[in-house]
């Protein structure tokens, strides 16, 4: 077993160096420095994670995907904060998934009974890695609707004394969650940067909420002149009816997930019945078999 382990292993980086020279992949140094810059110092960057993206840089020209798919999935990266093309960030799932069906072959040899087990790992963590980017999007997205209640309240106290949407975006970015916080952020550049009305929009597109969209509706309404109070107020109403009902499935949703500890106690106190109870007959066994 150890001489096939070590063939695999002497194989695999054979075959690795020898693509590597052949496809003129960039060292793994050069390569771990560029991420590096890239990112920013906002999360670490593994060797793994730099090898696997040159890889994927290699294969992502064979992958092919039409405007409306690449322009969807281009929109979710850019919001999830991922910095990849489409194709990149598809290949490198493939990348992934190939990687992780190599465990076949060692396994093939030693414990075939094994192979059903990874090729079902490989191919669940291949979706998980296919969707992680629309699952960063909608984690973002619900952060900033829990979020918006409050902030929909204060632009309605707001309006009775102050009708400039801007300075009350930059008074409320200071109290605002990360993830909402960000978007205020871009928003208020764009804002002072270009035609307001227009950088609502696009923070409404950005979001893709429906809660979002009624709160741009009514901005835009009171930039162009309309008094906005009442819709706020309306508006106010709503989502804290909406935020109620949210908990009140969270937590119906919490006996479910409890559910598992009272098995565990269960479980705990049956093994404390059972096991001293089982030992006294295996000593009382043994006595009578002496």
């Amino acid at each position: 077993m150890l001489i096939y382990i070590l063939c695999f292993c002497f194989l695999s980086s054979g075959i690795y160096l020898l693509l590597c020279d052949l496809l003129h992949i960039p060292t793994l140094a050069s390569s771990h420095a560029a991420m590096e810059i890239a990112r920013g110092g906002k999360s670490k960057v593994w060797k793994a994670d730099t090898l696997l993206l040159a890889l994927a840089s290699k294969l992502s020209p064979y992958i092919k995907l039409n405007l409306q798919q690449k322009k969807n999935l281009e929109a979710s990266l850019l919001y999830a904060g991922i910095n990849m093309q489409p194709e990149t960030y598809l290949a490198n799932a493939i990348i992934k998934l190939l990687l992780k069906m190599l465990l076949l072959f060692p396994f093939t040899i030693t414990l075939p009974v094994m192979d059903l087990v990874v090729i079902w790992w490989a191919v669940n963590s291949f979706f998980a890695d296919i969707g992680s980017a629309q699952k960063m999007v909608k984690e973002k997205r619900e952060q900033i609707e829990r979020e918006l209640p409050r902030f929909v309240a204060t632009i309605e106290q707001q309006l009775h004394s102050n009708r400039n949407i801007l300075a009350i975006l930059i008074g409320y970015k200071s109290s605002a969650g990360e993830a909402f916080r960000n978007e205020l952020e871009l928003t208020i550049a764009d804002m002072q940067s270009g035609i307001p009305e227009q950088a609502l929009v696009r923070m409404e597109a950005r979001v893709n909420s429906i809660m979002m969209s009624e709160t741009v509706r009514g901005l835009l309404a009171v930039m162009r002149g309309d008094n906005g109070a009442m819709h706020f107020s309306m508006l106010a109403n709503d989502f804290k009816k909406q935020e109620r009902q949210q908990l009140n499935m969270i937590a119906m949703k919490r006996p479910d997930g409890l559910k598992v500890f009272n098995y565990l106690v269960l479980a705990g106190f049956f093994i404390t019945l059972v096991v001293p109870i089982a030992m006294y007959l295996m000593d009382l066994l043994h006595q009578m078999a002496g």
